[in-house]
Formats: structure tokens, C-alpha cells, sequence
């Protein structure tokens, strides 16, 4: 039952209907809460990936950190690998980057115990979600780079299997000519495809380079605030210290005068002094 059920919530995961895959979790739990832990915690993953689906991370949190115990004991490498990387995705859009590099570093370390070239993808992936969290944006741009390079060999590399299957099968049963003509069709297709992936490469570098602009222009413009404030604060001082000087003078010309009063009276009673002894 328990396989059955997670079978049906990862076909509603890779649907990306999210939401009916949610409304199924409390049934699917209970149906499985006699069962072994393992079969929990895998069903507790598929909960996480779809909430994470839908950007609700502090949601997604409580399953991840549930299923580690079971899955560290009792899972399988992928089992493992998978849950590693949820935790990664998650740890990023929390900001915590050292605890999203520790948990590559367990998945980089269960590569030699999956099949060959099932783990490149998701790695990558992970890095630059990293990348992008730690604003480092040249290293995200490069893994995003080469993220659609590797999507697209793996692509082309599913429809040629896809295209020798549909060939083979037809060989069986239909003519030379419908052969050809099917597989002129494909190629038709194969190309149009190709083409459309050429046109999503390049849309993705420039979508790589505006955000990178953008940041810069982020940058900028926070620097020219900064820099205006600083130069609202210098005009306000040197305003401050114009009117200390200017109230500065004004006091000075003020005790000058009260000076020069002084002196002109001590001047007056000297005189009158002198013509008084001189009488």
C-alpha cells in the first residue's frame, strides 16, 4: 500500500499538481502509520518537494527534518542523495549557506554509489541555487550556463533514444517509404526543437545578464543615496558653522563697539579732567 501510495504522489509531483498531491498527504500518512518509518519519511519527502514546489519553505522544513533520522538509517543512497538535496534548496532560500554547502557536500559524497551521470544535474542545480543566494552572481551565471547545456544534451539524447525506438517499432510492421516519411517527420521535429532550445539558451544568458545589470544598477543606486546623504550632511555642517561664524562676528563687531564707547568716554573724562587741574 505504502508504494502504491508513494508511486501516486510522486506521478502528481513530476505533474506538478502540487495542491491535489498536498490534499492527499493526511490519508496517504495514516494509511502508512502501522508501516515501517522508511515508507513515512519517503512520503514525508514528496510532501517537502512539493511545498517547496510552491516556495513554502517553513512548511516544507517540519517533513525534511522528520524523514532525516529513517532515511540516514534506513535509506537507500538515492533516498539519501534526494533528501540532500531538498535541504540544500531549502538552506539557500533561508540565507544559511554554510549549513546548504555541508549538505552538498553529503550528496557530492554519494555519487559513486548512483547510477553515473543521474547526479550532475541536480548538483549543478544546487550550486547555483547557492550561487544566487550568496550573490555570487559570476559563479551563477556560469552554472546556469552550463545547467542548459547539460539539459539540452540530455534532451537530445532522450528524443535520439525516443526516435530509434519509434523506428524500430514501425520497421516491424510498415513499409520502407512510411518509414522514411516517419523519420523525415522526427527530423522535421528534432530540428524545430533544436532550434527552440538554441532560442531558450539564448534567452537564459540574457535573462543571466539583465539580473546581473540589475544588481549593478542596485549597487549603484545605493551607493548614490549613501552618497547624497553624506553630501546633505556635509552642506547642513558647513550651513551650521556659516551661521556660528556669522553670529561669531556679529558679537565681535559688538564688543568692538562697546570698546570704542569705552574709550571715547575715558577719553571725554581725561579732557575734562585736564582742564579741571588746569584751572
Amino acid at each position: 500500500i505504502a508504494r502504491a501510495e508513494r508511486f501516486l504522489m510522486e506521478t502528481l509531483l513530476r505533474a506538478g499538481r502540487h495542491d491535489e498531491l498536498l490534499r492527499s498527504t493526511e490519508r496517504a500518512l495514516a494509511i502508512t502509520a502501522a508501516l515501517p518509518s522508511i515508507e513515512q519519511a519517503r512520503l514525508r519527502c514528496l510532501v517537502a518537494r512539493a511545498l517547496l514546489a510552491q516556495d513554502r519553505f517553513s512548511d516544507a522544513l517540519p517533513h525534511l527534518v522528520s524523514a532525516q533520522r529513517s532515511i540516514g538509517i534506513d535509506g537507500t543512497p538515492q533516498d539519501r542523495f534526494d533528501l540532500a538535496m531538498d535541504m540544500v534548496a531549502w538552506a539557500a532560500h533561508a540565507g544559511r549557506i554554510a549549513d546548504g554547502e555541508a549538505h552538498l557536500r553529503d550528496a557530492e559524497r554519494l555519487m559513486g554509489e548512483l547510477p553515473a551521470g543521474s547526479t550532475s544535474l541536480p548538483l549543478k542545480r544546487a550550486r547555483y541555487s547557492l550561487a544566487a543566494a550568496a550573490k555570487d552572481w559570476k559563479n551563477a551565471h556560469d552554472l546556469m550556463v552550463r545547467i542548459a547545456q547539460e539539459s539540452d544534451s540530455a534532451q537530445r539524447a532522450g528524443r535520439q533514444l525516443a526516435l530509434a525506438g519509434i523506428l524500430m517499432a514501425h520497421d516491424q510492421d510498415a513499409h520502407e517509404q512510411d518509414r522514411d516519411e516517419l523519420a523525415e517527420r522526427v527530423a522535421r521535429s528534432e530540428a524545430q526543437l533544436t532550434d527552440q532550445l538554441a532560442n531558450n539558451r539564448a534567452l537564459i544568458a540574457a535573462l543571466a545578464g539583465l539580473a546581473v545589470l540589475s544588481t549593478a544598477l542596485l549597487v549603484l543606486a545605493r551607493r548614490h543615496q549613501r552618497s547624497a546623504k553624506r553630501s546633505k550632511l556635509k552642506s547642513a555642517v558647513i550651513e551650521r558653522q556659516k551661521e556660528e561664524i556669522h553670529a561669531r562676528s556679529l558679537e565681535l563687531q559688538r564688543q568692538n563697539m562697546r570698546l570704542a564707547d569705552t574709550l571715547m568716554r575715558e577719553e571725554r573724562h581725561g579732557i575734562a579732567m585736564g582742564e579741571m587741574h588746569h584751572r
